[in-house]
C-alpha cells in the first residue's frame, strides 16, 4: 500500500498521434516491468510502425475496467476520424478489419503507450472497425470513424522505448 500523490505538470486531453503494425509483423515485444516497456519492439525484416493520420481532437483512448465470473479485465479503445472516401482507403480497411493490430499511441501529454497484451507467450492485438459516413449536409465533414477495440487481461502498457527503424524499413 502507498499514498497516491497529485499528478504533476499538463494533463491535456486527447491523443497526438497514433502508429500501427499488424502482429504477424512483429518478432517481439519485450516483457512489461511494472506496466513499463522500456525496450524497442522488434520487426520483421523491412518492417516498422506505420501512421494513421486523424482529424485534430478526433483520436481518443479509453481503459475500461471490467470484472466478470472469469475475473478482471480491460476494454482497450483507440478512435480517431479519418476524412473523406476513396476506394483506397475502402480497400485497406478492409484488409486491416480482419488482421489482429497492436497500437502505439503518443498523447498531448507525451506519454506514449502500446494498446496490446503479453499474455502466455503471444501478442495479441486490438481488431478495427470502421463506420463511413458522408453526412446529410453539404456543411457537413464526411468520413471515416476508426475504432480499435480489445480485451485485455492488462492494462495499456506505457513504451519508454526509442524505437530504431533500419535500413529498407518502410514495405
Amino acid at each position: 500500500m502507498q499514498d497516491i500523490a497529485k499528478i504533476t505538470g499538463p494533463n491535456m486531453g486527447s491523443l497526438a498521434k497514433i502508429q500501427i503494425c499488424l502482429t504477424e509483423l512483429i518478432t517481439s515485444i519485450p516483457d512489461p516491468v511494472h506496466g513499463v516497456i522500456s525496450l524497442p519492439v522488434v520487426f520483421a525484416a523491412g518492417k516498422k510502425w506505420y501512421d494513421i493520420y486523424s482529424t485534430f481532437e478526433t483520436l481518443s483512448f479509453s481503459q475500461k475496467s471490467v470484472t466478470t465470473n472469469q475475473g478482471k479485465h480491460y476494454e482497450l479503445t483507440v478512435e480517431g476520424f479519418i476524412p473523406g472516401h476513396c476506394s483506397y482507403l475502402e480497400y485497406y480497411f478492409s484488409e486491416l478489419e480482419q488482421k489482429k493490430i497492436v497500437i502505439k499511441a503518443l498523447d498531448t501529454n507525451g506519454h506514449t503507450f502500446l494498446v496490446c497484451n503479453l499474455k502466455f507467450g503471444e501478442i495479441r492485438g486490438a481488431t478495427l472497425k470502421v463506420d463511413y459516413d458522408s453526412t446529410s449536409k453539404i456543411s457537413g465533414l464526411k468520413g471515416s470513424k476508426l475504432t480499435f477495440s480489445m480485451l485485455s487481461s492488462d492494462r495499456a502498457y506505457f513504451y519508454t522505448a526509442t524505437d530504431t527503424v533500419t535500413s529498407g524499413s518502410g514495405s
